[in-house]
């Protein structure tokens, strides 16, 4: 086992070192790799986009000689190996470059690390007007990047070699100098523990050995102060305990005179006549001597005749280590009236007893005034018209008639047999379980006072769901504290803004998407075609002499051909289509994962329903027909936004009116 302080730090630091430089070239060697296999991938990409686009019309025209001769020639480039291109059966046409490369199977080559050899396959398909006629194969030569690759990573190799020796020697000589240091303060905690208190060690540098070795100093130099005043410390509280004794035989000596300075009244009573009494009870029942109290009947004090006799009573039932204790209204000697907490117990004497009295009457006052607020309080909770109810530790403790409506309960003995769990939808719309949601809503408002939120309510009749905002309080009521919740029904402010929200994206007329809500639906549209690779397709609509129509007919019948637009393109679409207004008679229509046949199709079936419906003008048998003229697009890699489709869409619409209306056509990408 290594136990040298050196050697850990030699060993540690190597190995620090080594994971670093082990990560960093692997880092490196992986975006070498990555960055030359990406390039390649482009290079590939574009030679064989590039040659397939250049050899179309020679493969659909079976331009043999020609595709010999782009194939010679596209094979004199440097880095091209062999050049094949095949019909849609696979079936070779022509064929340039390497025979080796050339006999072996062809297979296209996704990632450098997935081939042995030094050629990178490559696949183009020949398509011309969403038909394919074949494909392109190319082959790259890749033994350039391979060597260029395999040279890196063993230079790397060499450098972190160099590197790790150099390291060893940084550490040797470091780990020397620190275990030199190390050995300095062992020696001097050996000086110590002989005796040799204050030793100091010597401070080289400004570091933070030399900041350890002053603190070992300033450590020497205390441990000897301490050892110098213990004597004079036992000294000082040797003379601290006598003088503690002097002090508690002259507080023993004056317990005496602690019942006169009581800040309770005491007094002892034989025969329920005052003996002795505190300066505090004279006081508090308005007397200046002893003499003005002594021998008098206690039933002086008492506001009450009845209440004098009840402690009578008490009194002859109380044992001797019992305790008596009661609240009365006493009668000061000017007549001002005050409420005593009085508390009695039996003296061994004969007839004799120990009375203490203390003024209660801030606190009976107080008593009143919070019961009359409770009073105000009720009178409010009862006749507001939000739901309010309170709960404790314990659950639900009451409510008003509001939160029975609200919640759908006859009684609330019934409300209160309930959990606020049971009140709530169980799942609420942020995700979360009610129950445990709940709980910590109500650990908040109590730490905090109070908490406002939104919640999902549940009715108890019907078991239907509403919305409902909450407010949670801390309050003061029956003597306790626990919670008040006032919830606010907002099943029509939602409703009114979800009204609202609705018809700031429709169409009033159609009761389609307007120009700005199919934008921003379509965008999102847009964005899923592009991550999963799903073809799309737009729609641009336009019905044809439309301002014919309202000059002939009316706005009326103009609104009426809108609507029938609507309802047919309602029945004709799929659900998953999405179909806006974009302006007076111009509609766009967003078809998801469809493609050039799949979208013409669509527009011909669309366009020949419209052709063949027809709205009746009011109150007559004249019906007007109509036509739409249709332009297309498709979803392509290069498309930034909506917009930019639209603006295809439209350019083939315009096609579509000046080749004569009612028609579609498919534009170009």
């Amino acid at each position: 086992m290594i136990t040298s302080f050196r050697a850990k730090a030699i060993i540690g630091i190597a190995l620090i070192e080594a994971l670093l430089l082990s990560i960093l070239i692997v880092s490196v060697l992986n975006f070498l790799r990555d960055s030359n296999q990406q390039q390649l991938l482009r290079h590939a990409k574009t030679t064989t986009s590039t040659f397939a686009a250049m050899s179309a019309d020679a493969v659909i025209s079976h331009d043999l000689d020609r595709l010999q001769s782009s194939s010679d020639s596209l094979c004199h480039n440097q880095g091209i190996v062999f050049v094949r291109i095949v019909d849609e059966q696979q079936r070779v046409l022509v064929e340039s470059g390497s025979t080796e490369a050339l006999q072996a199977a062809f297979v296209i080559t996704a990632d450098l690390s997935q081939t042995d050899s030094k050629v990178f396959n490559a696949s183009q398909a020949i398509e011309a007007g969403g038909v394919s006629y074949g494909s392109v194969q190319i082959g790259f030569d890749i033994s350039y990047l391979k060597n260029t690759l395999d040279t890196a990573e063993h230079w790397s190799l060499g450098i972190a070699g160099l590197e790790m020796l150099l390291v060893a020697l940084f550490s040797m000589t470091l780990g020397g100098y620190l275990t030199q240091q190390i050995a300095q303060f062992t020696q001097g905690a050996e000086d110590i523990s002989r005796g040799d208190i204050g030793k100091q060690l010597r401070v080289r540098g400004h570091d933070e050995i030399a900041q350890a070795t002053k603190a070992f100093n300033r450590m020497s130099l205390a441990i000897k102060k301490s050892h110098d005043s213990l004597e004079e410390q036992v000294k000082a509280q040797t003379a601290e305990l006598n003088q503690a004794n002097n002090k508690l035989r002259h507080l023993l000596g004056e317990q005496s005179t602690l019942l006169d300075n009581q800040s309770v009244g005491i007094a002892t009573v034989q025969d329920r006549k005052i003996l002795w009494c505190n300066p505090a009870f004279l006081k508090m029942l308005g007397y200046e001597h002893l003499a003005d109290v002594q021998g008098i009947s206690t039933q002086r004090f008492y506001l009450h005749e009845a209440d004098f006799i009840d402690m009578a009573q008490a009194y002859q039932a109380l044992t001797d280590k019992e305790v008596l204790r009661r609240d009365f209204q006493f009668v000061r000697q000017d007549g001002r009236l005050i409420w005593v907490d009085l508390n009695g117990s039996r003296l061994p004497c004969e007839n004799q007893s120990l009375w203490v009295i203390v003024d209660v009457t801030a606190r009976v006052e107080a008593q009143a005034a919070l019961h009359r607020s409770e009073i105000k309080f009720r009178a409010l909770f009862e006749s507001t018209s939000e739901a309010i109810f309170l709960l404790d530790n314990q659950g639900l403790t009451d409510c008003n008639q509001a939160a029975l409506k609200m919640f759908g309960f006859q009684s609330k003995q019934q409300f209160c047999t309930v959990t606020p769990a049971e009140l709530s939808a169980p799942s609420q719309p942020c995700g979360n379980e009610a129950t445990w949601l709940l709980k910590q809503k109500v650990a908040i408002a109590q730490q905090q006072g109070s908490l406002r939120f939104d919640w999902l309510c549940k009715r108890l009749d019907t078991g239907a769901f509403f919305p409902a905002e909450v407010l949670l309080s801390l309050v003061k009521y029956d003597g306790q504290t626990q919670l008040l919740a006032s919830v606010w029904d907002m099943s029509e402010r939602m409703a009114m803004m979800q009204e609202i929200e609705q018809q700031a994206k429709t169409d009033y007329l159609t009761g389609l998407f307007n120009r700005r809500a199919f934008i921003a639906f379509a965008e999102r549209e847009l964005e899923h075609a592009r991550r999963y690779q799903k073809p799309l397709a737009i729609l641009a609509i336009d019905i044809d002499f439309f301002k014919k129509i309202n000059d002939s007919y009316g706005h009326s019948v103009g609104d009426l051909t809108l609507q029938k637009f609507a309802v047919v393109c309602h029945e004709v679409l799929r659900e998953s289509d999405l179909l806006g207004r974009i302006g007076g008679e111009e509609f766009a229509i967003l078809l998801p994962e469809t493609d050039a046949v799949q979208a013409q199709e669509t527009s011909e079936r669309l366009r020949k329903c419209l052709s063949e419906c027809s709205v009746t003008l009011p109150d007559t048998e004249v019906s007007v027909q109509f036509t739409v003229s249709i332009g297309i697009t498709l979803f392509s890699g290069g498309v930034s936004d909506i917009d930019a489709l639209l603006n295809r869409a439209d350019t083939a619409l315009y096609q579509a009116k000046h080749n004569g209306r009612n028609q579609v056509v498919m534009g170009s990408l």
